[in-house]
């Protein structure tokens, strides 16, 4: 009868546990908000969403890839899904998005000697030589610009760091990138004196993460955003990001040394 007992207690159990799964999410290296530091993941979206990923049960592992290498991973089911991403028609057709994690502004960056204004009219831009991440969305209106720009005025790189390397060697007249991130690296390396940023700040852009219908994750993004709602209820998320807010994250990783290697080449 003991036997009986236990034997059906177990059962039970079995069918009662609920494992943590881990998932794995891709994106750029774009610091403040995801970057690599040392063999661990950090910054204000990585701490936002392993809070989240924590309170649904499950763990979350950050690859940090070119953007245009994270896309086509997720196109083919390589990851479980992005962060750090803006929503378009194209990729819902195969990625489930969150409500927003935050908000974030774009902005142009020319060279500290340059004679280019601009005042929000992108027409006054059309003859300019440009830089921007391959594949990466800047927001409907910047997209569209991008677009008519493409087939002579455009030159598309890897990160945020290549292309600053590429203003300062003079390889365009100005890129266009998230604001706070660009800034972000700028000062940690000591280049904002080779850099400055134009006003105005072109728009605001909803940043998501993004779950793959390839590997049926709509319940995931469910219950992420059930744990972004908590959070934003509880003030966890505001806390989070007063500390990337007006100063430098003392543990951001040293990239002059990266910065130093893009400007020889």
């Amino acid at each position: 009868m003991r036997f009986l007992f236990f034997t059906g207690f177990l059962l039970f159990s079995l069918c009662t546990v609920s494992w943590a799964e881990n998932y794995t999410l891709a994106s750029l290296n774009s610091p403040p908000y995801g970057y690599q530091c040392g063999s661990s993941a950090s910054g204000l979206d990585v701490e936002i969403i392993t809070e989240a990923f924590r309170r649904m049960g499950d763990t979350v592992t950050f690859k940090f890839l070119p953007w245009k290498r994270a896309l086509v991973m997720a196109e083919h089911g390589s990851v479980d899904g992005l962060f750090q991403l803006l929503k378009t028609a194209e990729r819902e057709k195969y990625m489930y998005y969150s409500d927003p994690v935050r908000m974030a502004s774009m902005a142009i960056f020319v060279r500290k000697d340059s004679e280019i204004k601009f005042n929000g009219d992108f027409h006054r831009l059309m003859g300019c030589t440009f830089g921007v991440i391959d594949n990466y969305s800047y927001g409907p209106e910047l997209d569209v610009f991008i677009k008519k720009n493409k087939t002579k005025n455009v030159e598309v790189g890897e990160s945020v760091l290549m292309n600053i390397s590429k203003l300062i060697k003079k390889r365009f007249d100005f890129f266009i990138a998230d604001d706070l991130s660009t800034l972000y690296t700028l000062q940690s390396a000591d280049l904002d004196k080779y850099i400055k940023r134009l006003e105005p700040l072109i728009g605001k852009n909803k940043v998501y993460v993004s779950f793959l219908k390839k590997r049926n994750l709509r319940n995931v993004r469910d219950r992420f955003n059930t744990a972004l709602k908590e959070m934003t209820a509880d003030g966890t998320i505001k806390r989070i990001m007063e500390k990337y807010r007006g100063h430098k994250n003392k543990h951001f990783p040293s990239i002059t040394s990266a910065i130093d290697c893009n400007l020889k080449n």
